[in-house]
């Protein structure tokens, strides 16, 4: 039990206590009676005048004097009198028994005071119980006046520790009368004491709430003890002054149970008298004088009480026929057991066959195949359906089989529960007052022939596994035998859904691993690349600065060798050494921008104005060329530049980038689609990714196209499938450099005719860097 359940039970406990305690009380005048009677300097005078003071308590007193077994006629009319033939002793359990009947027979029951009384299924009602207390209270008299206890135990005494020694149990039924009649059922049914059902129910049995009672009442401690004790055999009593007395209640609880006089809440099998008197210290030799007595004394005590109006014959054939009443129910109860032993033993055939040794069902609609034949065996089922959430925030899964475990259409998504606010999926099991809600959620979306078969709601929970739904229009519960073996079998199918749940979960598990072994290649593919780049940047920056004072040199001498020159001859050939200068000039500078591309400097730009730019510098880099440095073959390399159209998202109008960098990666993709000879116009589209956090420029042609080897190594440097020395295979380089200082990249997509090349920007929103200024 964990300690938040110990600790509602300790409070559940404490609140019954409680009630008792808010029990009526004896009467002042009682009290006072118990107080001089139990003295040893009692004064006959002031109790005299105490139970005078008291008319229903004097009536009683007059009326116990005058019953024929003492002898005394109709002669005694004064309580003096009275309490002179009776003794102290006897005047005081007689006062005790009257208040006693009189505080707990009258009102109702604290726990459903409001809630109609339905009739026990054990038999139990408060006159029988009371009845039960009066043969205990006259069977420890006879005990006591018949046998060696007589100097230990007086016959008053001893009558009024049997009368109280179950008071407990009124005092339960008076304060939970719904769940003590349950507890009585319960008992009778498993053939039990009531004080273990108590126990489990309650949280304390009815010696522990006689006890309460007594010190309640402040009683004198041999009736606590009593009270407290009286359930234990007489070898478990421990060694108190008052052992004897409960020892001598403990075998006059037994024979009255025995005799079937009253109810006492006790079904196990009857003890040996003899036994358990011998065990008590008391002689069994004269059981049979003690019991042949009974009927008679507990018929003149009882109407001396006030229980009833009844003689002993008339009780003696109640005894019988409670003794018969007993028997059918025995009867009764052993033919449901064996109903229940034939159920329990298919049941158990059943789920031996369902986890018989095989491979297991791997996924969800062959575990729920395999418990619908189960269904279909057990109880006749010839529809199932199973809902099922495989793990918390999936979708609900239906699947639906015949009795013979053969699919009903195919497995599909399920509105339930649907809700916000539904508990966790391990609480759904106690559906309770909620199945009908559930029903009418799930109907229109069963199939018909389970729909048209007014389908039961079970669920079926796990505790290593999810929580599944099992419809079914067959009753499950009569099948198995009862409810204990029913969730049995709930509980097996579950674990078979919770496995199925599992080896499915491991297969998805397996197939992330396999995705995260291959993202892990890419990714060292990539890291390898990144190392080769940066060391080829190394390499090409320490190139370009070695060679740039050369090539300054070269390239200045050789234009004012042009000017001198008047030869055509020679001027051409000079003229092809100024052009092939600036050449490596531009190829120099591309590495540097490669090698040590400068900091983005963003700033808010109008991405239509940078896209234009960008459209005119490939223009003209591809429509004119170099053509003032190539003489006579101008006109040989001069090309038709293709239409461009711009569609740009009115969300992406402004965006935060550094726009001299990207305008020359935009250059580069418009170069590329140049020279790639579309048949079409080329189409620059600007626009968000979907999640909204890039800026994505793509350009778009229908040229011919790049091969696998393109896509991969287009945006190496040198790396280039045009005819040697049209290009230096640094554009794509660049742009992607571009790209990666602006927290992005470029991607080339092979698209059905023609490329689609982009560029994507991080953190590219401007009114967001417009508020934070």
């Amino acid at each position: 039990m964990s300690i938040g359940e110990e600790s509602t039970l300790a409070a559940r406990v404490g609140l019954i206590l409680q009630q008792i305690d808010a029990l009526p009380t004896l009467s002042p005048v009682a009290i006072r009676v118990l107080e001089l009677a139990g003295s040893h300097d009692g004064q006959i005078e002031e109790i005299v005048q105490l139970i005078e003071s008291d008319q229903s308590l004097s009536a009683k007193l007059l009326a116990l004097t005058r019953r024929a077994d003492l002898g005394l006629g109709g002669g005694v009319q004064r309580i003096e009198r009275a309490v002179l033939m009776l003794g102290l002793d006897a005047v005081r359990a007689a006062v005790l028994s009257f208040e006693v009947f009189e505080a707990l027979e009258s009102g109702r029951g604290i726990e459903d005071d409001t809630m109609p009384e339905e009739p026990s299924l054990a038999g139990y009602d408060r006159r029988k119980l009371w009845r039960h207390l009066i043969a205990c209270a006259a069977a420890a008299e006879l005990l006591a006046e018949r046998h060696q206890v007589r100097d230990e135990v007086s016959p008053d005494e001893a009558f009024l520790c049997g009368l109280l020694h179950d008071l407990g149990m009124l005092a339960l039924d008076r304060v939970l009368p719904r769940t003590f009649a349950k507890a009585a059922a319960i008992a009778e049914q498993r053939q039990t004491s009531i004080s273990a059902v108590e126990r489990q129910l309650i949280g304390l049995d009815h010696h522990v709430a006689g006890k309460r009672l007594a010190e309640h009442w402040k009683l004198p401690q041999v009736l606590q003890d009593v009270m407290w004790l009286s359930g234990h055999s007489p070898e478990a009593l421990p060694d108190l002054d008052h052992r004897p007395t409960i020892a001598l209640v403990g075998v006059a609880a037994e024979v009255a149970r025995q005799q079937h006089l009253g109810w006492c809440g006790d079904f196990r099998p009857p003890r040996d008298l003899r036994e358990l008197m011998s065990a008590s210290g008391l002689s069994p030799t004269d059981l049979d004088d003690t019991v042949s007595a009974l009927h008679e004394r507990v018929a003149d005590r009882a109407r001396l009480i006030g229980l009833d109006d009844i003689e002993d014959k008339q009780l003696l054939v109640q005894s019988l026929v409670e003794a018969n009443r007993k028997l059918g129910r025995l009867a009764q109860l052993f033919e449901e057991r064996s109903r229940q032993s034939r159920s329990h033993g298919q049941s158990v055939r059943a789920i031996g066959k369902f986890l018989a040794p095989g491979e297991p069902p791997r996924t969800l609609n062959a575990a729920f195949a395999k418990i619908a034949r189960c269904a279909g065996e057990l109880a006749g089922a010839k529809f199932c359906a199973g809902i099922v959430q495989a793990r918390e925030g999936a979708p609900w899964q239906l699947f639906e089989h015949t009795g013979e475990g053969e699919s009903v259409g195919t497995p599909r998504p399920v509105e339930f529960p649907g809700r916000e606010g539904e508990p966790p999926l391990a609480k759904i099991a106690d559906m309770g007052a909620g199945a009908p809600e559930l029903m009418a959620e799930l109907m229109p979306q069963l199939s018909e022939p389970l729909r048209s078969n007014e389908p039961r709601v079970l669920p079926m929970v796990s505790g290593w596994g999810p929580t599944a739904i099992m419809l079914t229009d067959a009753d499950l519960g009569p099948a198995v035998g009862d409810e204990a073996m029913l969730r049995l079998v709930l509980g097996v199918w579950a674990a078979s859904v919770a496995s199925a749940t599992q080896q499915a979960g491991l297969r998805r598990l397996g197939e992330r691993l396999s995705d995260a072994s291959r993202q892990a290649g890419e990714m060292q593919a990539e890291l390898v690349e990144a190392r080769a780049h940066r060391r080829l940047a190394e390499i090409a920056a320490g190139a370009a600065h070695e060679m740039n004072n050369p090539l300054t040199v070269i390239s200045g001498k050789s234009q004012l060798l042009a000017g001198r020159l008047r030869d055509p001859e020679q001027k051409r050939a000079i003229s092809d050494v100024v052009s092939s200068a600036g050449q490596l000039a531009a190829l120099i500078e591309g590495l540097h921008f490669f090698a040590s591309p400068p900091a983005a400097a963003r700033d808010i730009t109008s991405v239509g104005s940078l896209v234009q730019g960008a459209i005119e510098d490939a223009q003209r880099r591809i429509g004119i060329g170099d053509d003032q440095m190539l003489g006579d073959d101008t006109e040989h390399f001069r090309r038709a530049v293709p239409e461009v159209h711009i569609a740009i998202d009115r969300r992406a109008e402004v965006a935060y980038l550094d726009e001299s960098a990207v305008r020359i990666a935009v250059t580069e993709l418009l170069t590329n689609a140049f020279e790639a000879e579309p048949d079409g116009p080329v189409l620059v589209e600007v626009q968000p990714t979907p999640s909204g956090d890039r800026l994505e420029l793509a350009v778009i042609d229908d040229g011919h196209g790049l091969s696998d080897q393109a896509i991969h190594h287009a945006c190496d440097p040198f790396f280039s499938e045009k005819r040697a020395g049209r290009q230096s295979g640094l554009g794509l380089a660049k742009a992607a450099r571009v790209a990666e200082q602006h927290g992005g990249r470029v991607e080339l997509v092979r698209a059905e005719r023609g490329t689609r090349a982009s560029i994507s920007i991080a953190d590219w929103r401007a009114d967001g860097v417009a508020r934070a200024a």
